[in-house]
């Protein structure tokens, strides 16, 4: 695997976005390209003996590891922007790599080491890597080699889904630790919220990838996933409707020494709960289920409404990862700032995003000084972003650095839920753009769009004016069923003029 493999999909030009109407808008512009295209040239090592792609840049921490969590979240974006070779080389990378664990079934471990094959039984980083791999293959031409790879991977009776599912049998709930089990500095296993709610919209992912090749098999994922989920609702939503970080695998209560450490309390991490929807159910909330929608507003606005990071927001639009950690004054593009820009977007709190994404565009571009970024780019995200009034700013630690892929990928996630282009589902292409208030504008240029009948090249314009927008639609072969939906809180439609055009 060198190069040309990557290019081997040439055919499929990758999309590009551009936002208007503001400075912040502009600076996001730029932000999501370089980023993008900073990952792409410095984390990917193109060996045919070695081949590796980095979860940060050298020499920052983790250089030499690649994290299944971080694969996970850069396959999908990959694949979402048309950058269909570069997925299929860390699609490559990652089915070689994996191994069979204790149990006998495929999966990933927390990371892997350069050159070292692994498995685990964590399946946080698992679970993102089998929806970014199902919506890989459906993008790929019928034949492709790495479609007939993930096929055969996928259809091996010891694939991650099987493991899944053989954990489950005995279990309520999927158990884990570390960041996603009890939590940073928290030893032992857990029922946590996160990983659950990620490996049961896994469930519903293979249950499409199997509907006709195995329909008992998808429907023993469905099954599987309707008790994940009414589990998660009765035993990880606290008595005021939040959700519960995690529970003790034993008393299935939660354990306040664990919920309340400095790692875990108001973690920002727990709104990936509701942004992880988005991967596998598109981006309009309505369509998913209600108590999943309530537990999350209520999260997302309880951490907003804790003293020091409301005043923080306010000053700056920064939401803070931690309440006890660094003074409560730090976030990273990711678990912090960039689900909490995610979470308010699905509830259309427009307000809210354009504070968050102004503070993201701003302090990326102009970290705060003293504070020091090593980067090639002023315009490459970095992991650990810190407020202004954290006072040890000279010489802060910068953890994984820029361009660490977490932190690049969940911005690109927002970009394009601001665009709103949702091909969820095949049959239906929905556009649903939401912006920041003080943006008025987006472009698409050569968005790959997944149809009935394969991949479709689209532009989009989007205006707004005052209150109102206009759209242009143009698509280069004809897509059955376009929906547009804008509406104001009061379900009118916000579009004043809507042109679709097919060009041949």
């Amino acid at each position: 695997m060198n190069q040309e493999y990557v290019r081997s999909l040439a055919q499929f030009v990758p999309g590009r976005l551009e936002f208007t109407g503001s400075s912040a808008a502009e600076l996001f512009t730029g932000e999501i390209a370089a980023s993008l295209d900073g990952v792409l040239t410095q984390s990917f090592v193109y060996d045919e003996v070695d081949p590796f792609v980095r979860t940060s840049v050298p020499p920052r921490v983790c250089h030499d590891h690649l994290w299944s969590r971080d694969a996970g979240v850069l396959l999908r974006e990959l694949t979402a922007w048309g950058y269909l070779g570069h997925a299929c080389y860390l699609a490559g990378i990652l089915l070689r790599l994996v191994q069979q664990n204790e149990e006998g079934f495929y999966s990933f471990p927390m990371y892997f080491l350069r050159g070292q094959k692994a498995s685990g039984t964590e399946l946080d980083g698992t679970a993102a890597i089998m929806i970014a791999l199902i919506g890989l293959h459906d993008r790929l031409p019928v034949g492709h080699a790495a479609r007939v790879e993930i096929e055969a991977f996928l259809s091996d009776p010891a694939s991650p889904v099987r493991y899944i599912l053989h954990v489950l049998g005995d279990e309520p709930l999927i158990a884990g630790s570390g960041e996603f089990g009890g939590g940073m500095g928290t030893e032992g296993k857990f029922y946590n919220v996160v990983q659950n709610n990620l490996v049961m919209l896994s469930l519903l992912k293979a249950a499409f990838f199997y509907a006709k090749p195995d329909p008992g098999l998808a429907a023993a994922c469905r099954a599987s996933a309707g008790r994940l989920l009414e589990n998660v609702l009765s035993l990880l939503v606290s008595e005021d409707g939040r959700w519960l970080w995690c529970v003790d695998t034993k008393t299935r209560k939660p354990d306040p020494s664990v919920l309340y450490s400095d790692e875990n309390r108001n973690f920002g991490g727990i709104n990936g709960v509701f942004t992880m929807n988005t991967d596998v159910l598109g981006f309009d909330s309505a369509a998913y289920d209600p108590r999943v929608a309530a537990a999350s507003e209520k999260t997302l606005i309880h951490i907003l409404s804790e003293p020091k990071r409301f005043e923080q927001f306010n000053k700056y639009g920064i939401y803070t990862q931690f309440d006890g950690l660094i003074d409560g004054l730090l976030t990273s593009p990711s678990y912090g700032q960039g689900y909490a820009i995610q979470a308010s977007l699905l509830l259309e709190r427009l307000d809210l995003t354009d504070k968050l994404v102004e503070y993201l565009a701003t302090a990326t571009y102009n970290p705060p000084a003293p504070y020091r970024v090593d980067r090639e780019s002023k315009y490459h995200f970095y992991e650990r972003m810190l407020s202004p009034d954290y006072t040890n700013l000279a010489g802060f630690d910068q953890g994984c650095g820029a361009l660490n892929l977490v932190n690049v990928a969940e911005p690109l996630k927002a970009a394009r839920m601001m665009a709103g282009v949702d091909d969820t589902d095949p049959g239906r292409l929905l556009l649903i753009p939401k912006l920041p208030k003080s943006w008025d504008g987006v472009k698409a240029y050569g968005w790959p769009v997944m149809t009935d009948s394969g991949l479709v090249r689209c532009d989009l314009n989007i205006r707004k004016i005052q209150d109102r927008f206009e759209l242009t639609f143009v698509s280069d072969r004809p897509i059955s069923h376009v929906t547009v939906k804008l509406t104001d809180k009061n379900g009118q439609s916000l579009v004043s003029h809507y042109e679709n055009t097919t060009c041949i």
